[in-house]
């Protein structure tokens, strides 16, 4: 069930928002992440083609903002998709003080942007409340975490299978090792990785620029790299989330006799156990299969974290004759 939307909400274009006016609401809300910052939602649609930055705002009658939802928007032939919550980070609603009545309004306000000619409609939320959307729109996804307490070898011991720490411990005899870098040379050789690896998966890669500009700009990214004797092998851009270090985008390539993801994956539960979060998120596996199996081969636990989805019926209907033709 939901709560009644009664907030009347405004939509702002991202470029008429008072930055300062926005980072407030950001920083009032301890629930929002980097991925809610206006400059975010700049970034990303100034490095893909056709979209523009949305924002439904409820103010009080003073005029300041009590709630707030970030989106873009992207158009193709006169259609128009809109997400909150872009390449596989975490969107929804802002509120001051916790506000339900609002956060609900903003939901609901968002399941009708755009009008009519809007086919699809998606936020992900990453928060543990249920979003105040009705059942149809909800979906549940798992993200897979890694409990970090503050005594890293705790971690080891109790959230560490035995088998990967001797992974971990062969692979470091062998030469292996992990980092924190911003060279730009080591975010060369990664993102060839990276690239190579999407293309495989069959999704399409972010685009060299847009990654670059995370490193080069956002304080909030950490980039972590494995190296074989010099040679980059792999690699994720991680984001620390106030409680939790999310590990966003990377792969790792397979060598022999080594084991670079566990290494990799080893090393940011430290920094994220040093650092004082509650957590590593690994995030969701995008139904790759061998993804999701290693990930409970390394005693991932499962949260729940929510996709709200709408899509138009010619959409839908085109989506099932697609699948059926696959």
């Amino acid at each position: 069930m939901s709560a009644v939307a009664s907030e009347p909400i405004e939509l702002v274009r991202g470029a008429d928002m008072d930055p300062g006016a926005w980072q407030a609401l950001v920083d009032a809300d301890p629930r929002s992440t980097p991925f809610h910052a206006l400059d975010w939602y700049k970034r990303f649609v100034h490095h893909h083609v056709a979209t523009d930055v949305g924002l439904l705002v409820a103010r009080s009658a003073n005029g300041e903002l009590k709630g707030g939802l970030p989106f873009v928007t992207r158009r193709r032939r006169g259609l128009g998709a809109v997400a909150s919550g872009v390449a596989g980070t975490y969107g929804g609603p802002l509120v001051v003080g916790g506000q339900s009545d609002v956060e609900a309004s903003l939901f609901a306000a968002f399941l009708k942007v755009g009008g009519p000619r809007t086919v699809r409609r998606e936020l992900v939320w990453g928060n543990d409340s249920v979003p105040a959307v009705p059942d149809g729109f909800k979906i549940e996804i798992d993200a897979a975490i890694l409990p970090t307490p503050g005594d890293f070898e705790e971690f080891l011991r109790d959230h560490f299978p035995k088998n990967r720490r001797n992974e971990c411990n062969r692979s470091e005899r062998r030469g292996l090792a992990v980092h924190i870098t911003g060279d730009l040379a080591d975010f060369d050789s990664f993102y060839a990785i990276y690239r190579d690896q999407a293309i495989e998966w069959g999704s399409r890669p972010e685009s060299y620029q847009f990654l670059r500009s995370i490193l080069e700009q956002e304080a909030a990214c950490r980039f972590f790299v494995v190296q074989l004797d010099g040679e980059i092998v792999g690699g994720h851009l991680c984001f620390e989330l106030k409680d939790q270090l999310f590990a966003w985008l990377g792969t790792t390539l397979r060598r022999p006799q080594v084991f670079p993801a566990s290494l990799l994956i080893r090393e940011e539960a430290r920094y994220a156990s040093e650092h004082g979060k509650s957590m590593l998120n690994l995030g969701n596996s995008m139904d790759l299969r061998g993804v999701a199996n290693y990930k409970k081969l390394l005693g991932t636990q499962s949260i729940v974290r929510w996709l709200i989805l709408q899509e138009s019926l010619p959409l839908r209907w085109w989506r099932k004759a697609w699948d059926r033709r696959a």
